[in-house]
């Protein structure tokens, strides 16, 4: 067996390897949302006058779902299975300027209505949905967010948005940046309350438990952190039907 102090050194290793990659994560996505933040800032806002799609839709986005039931109460938990946006095409009113808009873009559509779209209020319709969940495919499900005529717009290159797409992304920018500088203080923290003097004391060895909770807790956070990032092209939508709370 390695003595202590090796082992401990190892430990150390291993812990700022972790924080170092998650770090490294999170700079990946600071760089995308910075080249998102240099496309806005040529933003333009408008007026949907003309939509080609059906009901004059001139652009969706739709998310897949498949909804499986749980145990116990009778519940429904869905997860995203892919993400869609497309672009029907149509004329948007900037100023006096009319644009045409088509082509491939990221349809971004407001959080909100989508989780306002996805509730059920209709007891008759989940009993329905929860005999198709309690088989081995599940329910699927589509849960779709359009921009319309007479719809406000942001214009980007390669975006559509239904609302001003930059406090999402100076947010993020944020948050991005709390977290590297978060993480690696909390790191640097951990570290030097392991080495305090003497070695594998009673202040050194707490700083050993506190080494391993952070190298347990850095990377779901780090996954919560990317997850937060995702535009909302691709933002998850998730959710959970539960019967006893539409009955109430």
């Amino acid at each position: 067996m390695l003595p202590y102090t090796w082992m401990g050194i190892a430990c150390l290793a291993v812990l700022w390897t972790a924080a170092l990659l998650c770090a490294g994560a999170a700079w990946q996505e600071l760089r995308d949302l910075r080249s998102l933040s240099r496309s806005f800032e040529s933003l333009q806002v408008g007026t949907v006058l003309r939509g080609d799609g059906d009901g004059g839709c001139l652009a969706f986005h739709e998310i897949e779902q498949t909804g499986r039931a749980l145990d116990g109460e009778p519940a429904i938990a869905f997860h995203d299975r892919s993400h869609r946006s497309a672009v029907c095409g149509g004329v948007v009113k900037v100023g006096d300027e009319e644009i045409t808009v088509d082509g491939d873009r990221e349809v971004w559509t407001k959080l909100d209505d989508r989780a306002r779209l996805a509730r059920c209020n209709d007891l008759a319709h989940f009993d329905e949905a929860y005999e198709s969940a309690r088989k081995a495919k599940g329910w699927r499900r589509t849960v779709r967010t359009e921009l319309r005529e007479g719809d406000r717009v942001f214009l980007a290159a390669g975006v559509i948005s239904s609302e001003d797409p930059r406090p999402f992304v100076a947010s993020r920018t944020w948050l991005v940046l709390s977290f590297i500088a978060g993480e690696l203080s909390v790191c640097a923290l951990c570290t030097r309350v392991a080495t305090w003097p003497p070695v594998f004391g009673t202040v050194s060895t707490v700083g050993g438990v506190m080494c391993l909770a952070f190298f347990l807790l850095v990377t779901p956070m780090g996954v919560r952190v990317r997850d937060a990032c995702r535009p909302p092209s691709r933002a998850f939508l998730r959710g959970t039907w539960k019967r006893a709370k539409m009955a109430s």
